[in-house]
């Protein structure tokens, strides 16, 4: 099972708050590392939202892949890591959803 991590979208409520050049949304921290086991219900990144944080946690078990990097500008619902139960289900994802030529 792949389950991907979005930037969830009532963290755009909070950049709305600010003038929109200022608007920014961004990984400051991966807490687990690309290709490290996560479980449900665990830390796996911090959002920079403005002047405010946003922690997200791992919805499932498994395998955590990063596919955006830090400091990277985000929008909502973009997909920023997924979590899958094998390497090679992950690969497979990639290719389908993330790979530009596919």
């Amino acid at each position: 099972m792949v389950k991907t991590i979005c930037v969830p979208p009532y963290l755009a409520g909070l950049a709305l708050r600010v003038p929109k050049k200022k608007r920014k949304m961004f990984i400051s921290e991966w807490v687990k590392q690309d290709g490290e086991p996560v479980a449900e219900n665990e830390i796996v990144l911090i959002l920079d939202i403005v002047k405010a944080s946003a922690e997200l946690v791992a919805e499932t078990s498994g395998i955590l892949f990063h596919v955006r990097p830090i400091d990277e500008l985000l929008n909502v619902k973009d997909v920023i890591g997924v979590i899958a139960d094998t390497a090679e289900e992950f690969q497979e994802y990639k290719k389908q959803h993330l790979d530009p030529k596919a």
